[in-house]
Protein backbone atom coordinates (compact mmCIF):
# COMPACT_ATOMS: atom_id res chain seq x y z
CA UNK A 1 0.00 0.00 0.00
CA UNK A 2 1.12 3.21 -0.59
CA UNK A 3 2.47 5.66 2.18
CA UNK A 4 1.25 8.49 3.23
CA UNK A 5 3.93 11.45 3.58
CA UNK A 6 4.07 14.99 5.52
CA UNK A 7 4.01 17.43 3.20
CA UNK A 8 3.89 21.29 2.78
CA UNK A 9 0.53 23.49 1.67
CA UNK A 10 2.75 26.40 0.49
CA UNK A 11 3.06 26.47 -2.94
CA UNK A 12 6.61 27.48 -4.32
CA UNK A 13 7.24 30.56 -5.89
CA UNK A 14 7.72 28.71 -9.15
CA UNK A 15 4.22 27.46 -9.75
CA UNK A 16 2.84 30.60 -7.92
CA UNK A 17 5.01 32.63 -10.88
CA UNK A 18 3.73 30.16 -13.87
CA UNK A 19 0.03 30.96 -12.57
CA UNK A 20 -0.15 34.56 -14.29
CA UNK A 21 -0.81 33.31 -17.30
CA UNK A 22 -4.08 35.11 -18.26
CA UNK A 23 -4.26 39.27 -18.62
CA UNK A 24 -0.85 39.96 -19.55
CA UNK A 25 -0.96 37.21 -22.34
CA UNK A 26 -4.49 37.84 -23.67
CA UNK A 27 -3.59 41.69 -23.38
CA UNK A 28 -0.49 41.07 -25.58
CA UNK A 29 -1.50 38.44 -28.23
CA UNK A 30 -4.65 40.67 -28.92
CA UNK A 31 -2.25 43.59 -29.85
CA UNK A 32 0.07 41.51 -31.88
CA UNK A 33 -2.33 39.30 -33.46
CA UNK A 34 -3.22 41.28 -36.63
CA UNK A 35 -4.63 38.03 -38.56
CA UNK A 36 -7.60 38.32 -36.08
CA UNK A 37 -10.65 39.11 -36.51
CA UNK A 38 -11.73 41.68 -33.59
CA UNK A 39 -14.87 42.00 -31.77
CA UNK A 40 -13.61 42.58 -28.66
CA UNK A 41 -10.75 44.96 -28.37
CA UNK A 42 -7.76 43.88 -26.14
CA UNK A 43 -8.65 46.78 -23.50
CA UNK A 44 -12.59 45.58 -23.53
CA UNK A 45 -11.75 42.14 -22.64
CA UNK A 46 -9.98 42.97 -19.02
CA UNK A 47 -12.73 45.24 -17.67
CA UNK A 48 -13.52 46.50 -14.42
CA UNK A 49 -17.15 45.64 -12.59
CA UNK A 50 -18.55 48.78 -13.78
CA UNK A 51 -17.77 48.25 -17.22
CA UNK A 52 -15.33 50.68 -17.48
CA UNK A 53 -11.92 49.44 -19.27
CA UNK A 54 -8.62 48.80 -17.53
CA UNK A 55 -5.86 50.92 -18.31
CA UNK A 56 -4.44 50.68 -21.97
CA UNK A 57 -0.62 50.17 -20.41
CA UNK A 58 -0.49 46.44 -20.05
CA UNK A 59 1.74 46.76 -17.22
CA UNK A 60 -0.85 48.25 -15.16
CA UNK A 61 -3.45 46.54 -16.75
CA UNK A 62 -1.57 43.17 -15.64
CA UNK A 63 -1.32 44.11 -11.96
CA UNK A 64 -4.53 45.29 -12.20
CA UNK A 65 -5.99 42.18 -13.51
CA UNK A 66 -3.82 39.95 -10.84
CA UNK A 67 -4.69 42.66 -7.73
CA UNK A 68 -5.66 40.72 -4.49
CA UNK A 69 -9.10 39.12 -4.55
CA UNK A 70 -9.55 39.30 -8.71
CA UNK A 71 -10.65 36.57 -10.13
CA UNK A 72 -11.30 35.02 -13.88
CA UNK A 73 -15.11 35.26 -14.51
CA UNK A 74 -17.10 34.17 -17.23
CA UNK A 75 -14.88 34.75 -20.63
CA UNK A 76 -11.57 34.48 -20.95
CA UNK A 77 -9.37 37.91 -19.70
CA UNK A 78 -12.43 38.94 -18.11
CA UNK A 79 -11.32 39.89 -14.26
CA UNK A 80 -13.72 41.10 -11.39
CA UNK A 81 -13.46 41.28 -7.36
CA UNK A 82 -14.01 38.28 -6.06
CA UNK A 83 -17.39 39.84 -4.18
CA UNK A 84 -18.32 40.84 -7.51
CA UNK A 85 -18.02 37.85 -9.67
CA UNK A 86 -19.52 35.43 -6.77
CA UNK A 87 -23.03 37.52 -6.87
CA UNK A 88 -25.18 35.61 -8.70
CA UNK A 89 -27.64 38.75 -9.43
CA UNK A 90 -24.07 40.36 -11.28
CA UNK A 91 -25.77 41.85 -14.57
CA UNK A 92 -24.33 40.86 -17.83
CA UNK A 93 -20.64 42.45 -18.29
CA UNK A 94 -20.02 44.51 -21.69
CA UNK A 95 -17.44 41.22 -22.99
CA UNK A 96 -20.05 38.72 -22.43
CA UNK A 97 -22.56 40.65 -24.12
CA UNK A 98 -20.28 40.46 -27.23
CA UNK A 99 -18.82 37.49 -26.93
CA UNK A 100 -22.24 35.78 -26.60
CA UNK A 101 -23.33 37.78 -29.88
CA UNK A 102 -20.48 35.99 -31.46
CA UNK A 103 -21.73 32.58 -29.55
CA UNK A 104 -25.39 33.59 -30.93
CA UNK A 105 -24.18 33.72 -34.33
CA UNK A 106 -22.30 30.15 -34.10
CA UNK A 107 -25.35 28.53 -32.83
CA UNK A 108 -27.90 30.12 -35.80
CA UNK A 109 -25.63 28.23 -38.29
CA UNK A 110 -25.75 24.90 -35.77
CA UNK A 111 -26.85 21.70 -37.90
CA UNK A 112 -28.40 18.64 -36.00
CA UNK A 113 -27.46 16.45 -38.80
CA UNK A 114 -23.39 16.38 -38.26
CA UNK A 115 -22.80 13.08 -40.47
CA UNK A 116 -19.98 14.91 -42.04
CA UNK A 117 -18.11 14.92 -38.86
CA UNK A 118 -18.72 11.08 -37.59
CA UNK A 119 -15.50 9.33 -36.34
CA UNK A 120 -13.74 11.95 -37.62
CA UNK A 121 -11.10 10.67 -34.95
CA UNK A 122 -10.59 7.57 -37.55
CA UNK A 123 -9.79 9.11 -40.13
CA UNK A 124 -6.48 10.70 -41.20
CA UNK A 125 -6.14 13.82 -40.23
CA UNK A 126 -4.96 15.65 -42.97
CA UNK A 127 -4.66 19.30 -44.35
CA UNK A 128 -4.38 22.40 -42.09
CA UNK A 129 -5.79 26.12 -42.00
CA UNK A 130 -3.62 27.10 -39.48
CA UNK A 131 -3.98 28.24 -35.91
CA UNK A 132 -7.56 29.50 -35.11
CA UNK A 133 -7.94 31.17 -31.96
CA UNK A 134 -10.42 32.22 -29.21
CA UNK A 135 -14.35 32.47 -30.42
CA UNK A 136 -13.07 34.29 -33.37
CA UNK A 137 -12.26 30.62 -35.10
CA UNK A 138 -15.37 29.39 -37.57
CA UNK A 139 -18.37 27.48 -36.33
CA UNK A 140 -19.28 23.98 -36.50
CA UNK A 141 -17.12 22.16 -38.87
CA UNK A 142 -15.64 25.15 -40.28
CA UNK A 143 -12.23 25.27 -38.97
CA UNK A 144 -10.09 22.70 -41.07
CA UNK A 145 -7.64 20.09 -39.18
CA UNK A 146 -4.34 21.54 -37.43
CA UNK A 147 -1.19 20.11 -39.25
CA UNK A 148 -0.09 16.49 -38.23
CA UNK A 149 1.58 16.58 -34.92
CA UNK A 150 0.70 20.72 -34.04
CA UNK A 151 1.60 21.62 -30.65
CA UNK A 152 -1.19 20.76 -28.77
CA UNK A 153 -2.75 23.82 -26.65
CA UNK A 154 -4.99 21.61 -23.62
CA UNK A 155 -7.55 23.57 -20.91
CA UNK A 156 -7.38 21.66 -17.71
CA UNK A 157 -10.64 22.88 -16.55
CA UNK A 158 -11.29 21.34 -13.09
CA UNK A 159 -14.65 21.56 -11.47
CA UNK A 160 -14.55 22.39 -7.91
CA UNK A 161 -17.52 23.15 -5.62
CA UNK A 162 -17.10 27.20 -4.61
CA UNK A 163 -18.16 27.00 -0.88
CA UNK A 164 -18.99 24.34 1.82
CA UNK A 165 -18.84 24.15 5.87
CA UNK A 166 -16.27 21.40 5.10
CA UNK A 167 -14.03 23.21 3.07
CA UNK A 168 -13.44 19.72 1.37
CA UNK A 169 -13.17 20.61 -2.18
CA UNK A 170 -10.58 24.04 -0.99
CA UNK A 171 -8.32 21.23 0.48
CA UNK A 172 -8.74 19.33 -2.54
CA UNK A 173 -7.62 22.11 -4.68
CA UNK A 174 -4.71 22.63 -2.71
CA UNK A 175 -3.36 19.62 -2.51
CA UNK A 176 -4.04 19.87 -6.41
CA UNK A 177 -1.38 22.90 -6.92
CA UNK A 178 1.04 21.23 -4.65
CA UNK A 179 0.74 17.68 -6.77
CA UNK A 180 -0.24 16.77 -9.85
CA UNK A 181 -1.41 20.53 -11.11
CA UNK A 182 2.53 21.84 -9.73
CA UNK A 183 4.16 18.94 -12.27
CA UNK A 184 2.34 20.00 -15.27
CA UNK A 185 3.12 23.94 -14.84
CA UNK A 186 6.32 23.07 -14.10
CA UNK A 187 7.03 20.78 -17.45
CA UNK A 188 4.38 21.47 -19.81
CA UNK A 189 3.49 24.98 -21.23
CA UNK A 190 1.16 23.73 -23.57
CA UNK A 191 -1.11 22.63 -20.58
CA UNK A 192 -3.36 25.46 -18.73
CA UNK A 193 -5.30 25.04 -15.77
CA UNK A 194 -8.49 26.85 -14.65
CA UNK A 195 -10.30 25.08 -10.94
CA UNK A 196 -14.06 26.26 -11.59
CA UNK A 197 -16.44 27.25 -9.93
CA UNK A 198 -20.21 28.20 -9.84
CA UNK A 199 -22.26 31.36 -7.86
CA UNK A 200 -23.12 30.59 -4.33
CA UNK A 201 -26.78 31.69 -3.28
CA UNK A 202 -27.01 35.56 -2.51
CA UNK A 203 -27.47 34.47 1.28
CA UNK A 204 -24.19 32.13 1.05
CA UNK A 205 -22.20 34.67 -0.80
CA UNK A 206 -20.66 37.11 2.32
CA UNK A 207 -19.36 33.48 3.55
CA UNK A 208 -17.94 32.34 0.08
CA UNK A 209 -16.28 35.62 -0.50
CA UNK A 210 -14.44 35.18 3.37
CA UNK A 211 -13.54 31.65 2.68
CA UNK A 212 -12.19 32.30 -0.68
CA UNK A 213 -10.41 35.30 -0.25
CA UNK A 214 -6.93 33.93 0.13
CA UNK A 215 -7.35 31.59 -2.00
CA UNK A 216 -8.03 33.77 -4.77
CA UNK A 217 -4.80 36.17 -4.05
CA UNK A 218 -2.22 33.24 -3.84
CA UNK A 219 -3.78 30.94 -6.61
CA UNK A 220 -4.87 33.00 -9.65
CA UNK A 221 -6.20 30.24 -11.48
CA UNK A 222 -9.34 30.56 -9.85
CA UNK A 223 -12.12 30.58 -12.85
CA UNK A 224 -16.22 31.78 -11.68
CA UNK A 225 -18.69 31.20 -13.86
CA UNK A 226 -22.53 32.15 -14.31
CA UNK A 227 -24.59 29.75 -12.47
CA UNK A 228 -25.66 28.42 -8.96
CA UNK A 229 -23.42 25.71 -7.51
CA UNK A 230 -25.56 22.90 -6.90
CA UNK A 231 -25.32 19.43 -8.26
CA UNK A 232 -28.43 19.57 -10.77
CA UNK A 233 -26.58 22.69 -12.57
CA UNK A 234 -23.57 21.18 -13.45
CA UNK A 235 -24.60 20.92 -17.23
CA UNK A 236 -24.55 24.72 -16.91
CA UNK A 237 -21.09 24.80 -15.66
CA UNK A 238 -19.58 22.16 -17.94
CA UNK A 239 -21.45 24.00 -20.96
CA UNK A 240 -20.00 27.66 -19.60
CA UNK A 241 -16.76 26.48 -19.55
CA UNK A 242 -16.29 25.42 -22.73
CA UNK A 243 -17.87 28.83 -23.62
CA UNK A 244 -14.59 30.16 -21.69
CA UNK A 245 -12.09 27.33 -23.41
CA UNK A 246 -13.20 29.15 -26.79
CA UNK A 247 -13.01 32.31 -25.82
CA UNK A 248 -9.35 32.36 -25.38
CA UNK A 249 -7.38 33.76 -27.59
CA UNK A 250 -5.09 30.79 -26.37
CA UNK A 251 -6.23 28.88 -29.27
CA UNK A 252 -7.04 25.67 -26.93
CA UNK A 253 -6.92 22.40 -29.60
CA UNK A 254 -8.75 20.50 -26.60
CA UNK A 255 -10.89 20.22 -23.33
CA UNK A 256 -10.16 18.28 -20.81
CA UNK A 257 -12.93 18.45 -17.90
CA UNK A 258 -12.11 16.90 -14.89
CA UNK A 259 -13.06 16.77 -11.12
CA UNK A 260 -11.34 17.67 -8.26
CA UNK A 261 -10.84 14.16 -6.91
CA UNK A 262 -9.25 13.44 -9.87
CA UNK A 263 -5.27 12.88 -10.28
CA UNK A 264 -4.12 14.43 -13.69
CA UNK A 265 -0.82 13.31 -15.79
CA UNK A 266 -0.43 15.36 -18.59
CA UNK A 267 2.18 13.44 -20.70
CA UNK A 268 0.04 10.10 -20.31
CA UNK A 269 -3.27 12.27 -21.56
CA UNK A 270 -1.39 14.03 -24.62
CA UNK A 271 0.04 10.28 -25.55
CA UNK A 272 -4.06 9.37 -26.03
CA UNK A 273 -4.28 12.13 -28.65
CA UNK A 274 -1.56 9.89 -30.89
CA UNK A 275 -2.63 7.74 -33.94
CA UNK A 276 0.27 5.31 -34.18
CA UNK A 277 -1.55 3.16 -36.90
CA UNK A 278 -0.71 6.70 -38.86
CA UNK A 279 2.91 6.54 -37.92
CA UNK A 280 5.79 6.26 -40.38
CA UNK A 281 8.00 3.15 -39.99
CA UNK A 282 11.22 5.47 -40.49
CA UNK A 283 10.38 7.63 -37.05
CA UNK A 284 8.44 10.33 -38.90
CA UNK A 285 5.77 12.82 -37.07
CA UNK A 286 2.77 10.38 -35.01
CA UNK A 287 -0.48 12.45 -36.36
CA UNK A 288 -2.04 13.48 -33.08
CA UNK A 289 -6.17 13.79 -33.18
CA UNK A 290 -7.67 17.44 -33.43
CA UNK A 291 -10.62 16.62 -34.03
CA UNK A 292 -13.55 14.44 -33.29
CA UNK A 293 -12.18 13.03 -29.94
CA UNK A 294 -14.97 12.49 -27.36
CA UNK A 295 -12.01 10.47 -25.25
CA UNK A 296 -12.99 8.96 -21.49
CA UNK A 297 -14.15 6.06 -19.39
CA UNK A 298 -17.26 4.08 -19.92
CA UNK A 299 -18.22 3.46 -16.49
CA UNK A 300 -21.43 2.73 -17.23
CA UNK A 301 -21.60 -0.23 -20.03
CA UNK A 302 -25.26 -0.22 -19.72
CA UNK A 303 -26.07 2.95 -21.10
CA UNK A 304 -28.11 5.54 -19.66
CA UNK A 305 -31.74 5.36 -17.72
CA UNK A 306 -33.69 7.79 -16.26
CA UNK A 307 -33.89 6.76 -12.57
CA UNK A 308 -37.19 7.43 -10.69
CA UNK A 309 -36.41 6.35 -6.99
CA UNK A 310 -36.73 9.54 -5.47
CA UNK A 311 -33.96 8.85 -2.82
CA UNK A 312 -31.27 8.46 -5.24
CA UNK A 313 -29.20 11.44 -5.94
CA UNK A 314 -29.49 10.71 -10.04
CA UNK A 315 -32.80 10.68 -9.56
CA UNK A 316 -35.40 12.43 -12.63
CA UNK A 317 -38.56 12.72 -11.91
CA UNK A 318 -41.48 11.30 -14.79
CA UNK A 319 -42.76 15.08 -15.21
CA UNK A 320 -39.30 16.58 -15.74
CA UNK A 321 -38.72 14.03 -18.11
CA UNK A 322 -41.16 11.23 -19.48
CA UNK A 323 -40.36 7.72 -20.92
CA UNK A 324 -41.46 8.84 -24.31
CA UNK A 325 -38.48 11.42 -24.13
CA UNK A 326 -35.93 9.26 -22.64
CA UNK A 327 -32.86 8.35 -24.61
CA UNK A 328 -32.59 4.95 -23.13
CA UNK A 329 -29.55 3.09 -23.10
CA UNK A 330 -27.43 5.94 -24.90
CA UNK A 331 -24.04 5.37 -23.85
CA UNK A 332 -22.20 8.26 -22.53
CA UNK A 333 -18.39 8.97 -20.73
CA UNK A 334 -18.05 9.17 -17.21
CA UNK A 335 -18.45 12.49 -15.97
CA UNK A 336 -15.19 13.10 -13.66
CA UNK A 337 -12.93 13.12 -16.94
CA UNK A 338 -13.69 13.59 -20.50
CA UNK A 339 -11.14 15.19 -23.43
CA UNK A 340 -12.92 16.94 -26.16
CA UNK A 341 -11.43 18.66 -29.29
CA UNK A 342 -12.00 21.92 -30.30
CA UNK A 343 -14.83 20.84 -32.36
CA UNK A 344 -16.98 18.74 -30.30
CA UNK A 345 -16.64 21.38 -27.87
CA UNK A 346 -17.60 23.90 -30.33
CA UNK A 347 -20.42 21.83 -31.22
CA UNK A 348 -21.96 21.40 -27.90
CA UNK A 349 -22.10 25.27 -27.38
CA UNK A 350 -23.59 25.62 -30.64
CA UNK A 351 -26.49 23.38 -29.84
CA UNK A 352 -26.91 24.72 -26.27
CA UNK A 353 -26.88 28.10 -27.34
CA UNK A 354 -29.43 27.05 -30.46
CA UNK A 355 -31.63 24.93 -28.16
CA UNK A 356 -31.53 28.16 -24.66
CA UNK A 357 -32.62 30.74 -27.72
CA UNK A 358 -35.72 28.30 -29.19
CA UNK A 359 -36.26 25.46 -26.58
CA UNK A 360 -39.01 24.37 -29.07
CA UNK A 361 -36.70 22.72 -31.24
CA UNK A 362 -34.62 20.85 -28.97
CA UNK A 363 -34.56 17.63 -28.16
CA UNK A 364 -37.27 16.31 -25.47
CA UNK A 365 -34.91 15.39 -22.83
CA UNK A 366 -32.99 18.55 -23.05
CA UNK A 367 -34.52 20.88 -20.17
CA UNK A 368 -35.01 17.89 -17.97
CA UNK A 369 -31.59 15.82 -18.14
CA UNK A 370 -29.58 17.28 -14.90
CA UNK A 371 -26.95 14.55 -15.36
CA UNK A 372 -24.11 16.74 -17.09
CA UNK A 373 -22.07 13.60 -18.50
CA UNK A 374 -24.91 12.51 -20.25
CA UNK A 375 -25.98 15.65 -21.65
CA UNK A 376 -22.31 16.56 -22.90
CA UNK A 377 -22.31 12.45 -24.77
CA UNK A 378 -25.50 13.00 -26.45
CA UNK A 379 -24.66 16.31 -27.52
CA UNK A 380 -21.24 15.17 -28.75
CA UNK A 381 -22.53 12.29 -30.33
CA UNK A 382 -23.93 14.58 -32.97
CA UNK A 383 -20.03 14.90 -33.85
CA UNK A 384 -18.07 11.52 -32.76
CA UNK A 385 -20.84 9.12 -33.57
CA UNK A 386 -23.06 7.06 -30.93
CA UNK A 387 -20.45 5.15 -29.36
CA UNK A 388 -17.94 6.88 -27.40
CA UNK A 389 -14.51 6.25 -27.25
CA UNK A 390 -13.95 5.01 -24.53
CA UNK A 391 -9.96 4.58 -23.39
CA UNK A 392 -8.02 2.70 -20.91
CA UNK A 393 -6.04 6.12 -19.77
CA UNK A 394 -8.97 6.93 -17.94
CA UNK A 395 -9.18 5.28 -14.62
CA UNK A 396 -12.36 4.38 -12.56
CA UNK A 397 -12.08 4.63 -9.05
CA UNK A 398 -12.04 0.77 -8.49
CA UNK A 399 -9.63 -0.17 -11.47
CA UNK A 400 -5.67 -0.47 -10.93
CA UNK A 401 -3.47 1.83 -12.99
CA UNK A 402 -0.38 1.67 -15.63
CA UNK A 403 2.16 4.06 -16.66
CA UNK A 404 -0.59 4.46 -19.63
CA UNK A 405 -2.44 6.35 -16.85
CA UNK A 406 -4.15 9.99 -17.74
CA UNK A 407 -6.74 10.66 -15.39
CA UNK A 408 -7.41 8.34 -12.19
CA UNK A 409 -10.43 9.14 -10.45
CA UNK A 410 -9.63 8.95 -6.83
CA UNK A 411 -13.34 9.53 -5.49
CA UNK A 412 -13.07 9.25 -1.37
CA UNK A 413 -9.30 8.54 -1.54
CA UNK A 414 -9.00 12.35 -2.92
CA UNK A 415 -7.06 14.58 -2.02
CA UNK A 416 -4.69 11.81 0.41
CA UNK A 417 -3.70 9.87 -2.42
CA UNK A 418 -2.43 13.68 -4.46
CA UNK A 419 0.74 13.31 -2.61
CA UNK A 420 1.95 9.61 -2.86
CA UNK A 421 1.06 9.72 -6.04
CA UNK A 422 2.97 13.36 -6.81
CA UNK A 423 6.14 11.53 -5.53
CA UNK A 424 6.13 8.76 -7.68
CA UNK A 425 5.97 10.96 -10.75
CA UNK A 426 9.24 12.25 -8.93
CA UNK A 427 10.69 9.09 -8.74
CA UNK A 428 9.98 7.75 -12.15
CA UNK A 429 7.43 4.78 -10.33
CA UNK A 430 4.92 5.41 -13.09
CA UNK A 431 5.95 2.30 -14.81
CA UNK A 432 4.36 -1.28 -16.13
CA UNK A 433 1.45 -2.26 -16.82
CA UNK A 434 0.57 -2.10 -12.63
CA UNK A 435 0.90 0.81 -11.03
CA UNK A 436 -0.20 0.43 -7.21
CA UNK A 437 -2.74 3.90 -6.87
CA UNK A 438 -5.27 3.08 -3.89
CA UNK A 439 -4.99 2.36 -0.43
CA UNK A 440 -8.63 0.96 -0.32
CA UNK A 441 -9.27 -2.40 1.37
CA UNK A 442 -11.49 -3.82 -1.57
CA UNK A 443 -9.89 -6.33 -4.71
CA UNK A 444 -8.66 -3.89 -7.23
CA UNK A 445 -10.89 -4.41 -10.96
CA UNK A 446 -14.07 -5.75 -8.59
CA UNK A 447 -16.79 -2.90 -8.41
CA UNK A 448 -18.99 -4.31 -6.04
CA UNK A 449 -15.68 -5.06 -3.35
CA UNK A 450 -14.93 -1.19 -4.10
CA UNK A 451 -18.46 -0.22 -3.86
CA UNK A 452 -19.34 -2.36 -0.69
CA UNK A 453 -15.48 -0.69 1.01
CA UNK A 454 -16.60 2.85 0.07
CA UNK A 455 -20.55 2.46 1.02
CA UNK A 456 -19.03 1.28 4.78
CA UNK A 457 -17.06 4.98 5.41
CA UNK A 458 -18.02 7.07 7.63
CA UNK A 459 -19.98 10.10 6.59
CA UNK A 460 -19.64 9.31 2.73
CA UNK A 461 -22.77 8.87 0.64
CA UNK A 462 -23.79 5.39 -0.29
CA UNK A 463 -23.95 4.78 -4.28
CA UNK A 464 -27.24 4.35 -6.25
CA UNK A 465 -27.53 1.51 -8.45
CA UNK A 466 -26.59 3.00 -12.15
CA UNK A 467 -27.12 1.40 -15.30
CA UNK A 468 -30.59 -0.46 -13.90
CA UNK A 469 -34.08 1.05 -14.14
CA UNK A 470 -35.79 1.82 -10.54
CA UNK A 471 -39.64 2.16 -11.16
Amino acid sequence: MLSLAAHSAKASSLAAALLLTTGLFIHLHLLRSSNLPSIVSSNELLLSPGGSSLPSDSTAALAHAHSAHRVEFSIAGLFLDLEDALNIDLPLQRAEAQVEALFLQGSSAHKDDSSDARNAWKRPQQGAAGRRFGVFGGSQHQAEDEAAGAELRVLIAVTSECCSSTSKSALRRAEARQTWAKHIREKHLGADIRFVLAQPPANSRAAAVAELRHEAADSRDLLVIRGREEYKNLPNKSVRLLRYALSSPSGYTHVLKTDDDCYIRYPALAATLRQPETAEPDGGTTQVQMRGVYKGCLENPHGFFALRNPDSKWHIPYEDMPDSVVPWERKYLAGWGYLLSRDVAQHVVNATSAWNRAPDKAPGWYAGLHWEDVLIGLIASGVTGEEPQDDPAFVAAWKGCSAATAVRHLDVEAPQLFWPLYQMELRGAWRGDQVNCSEGEYAIDDYWSWKGWRDSLAGVQALGTVGRRLD
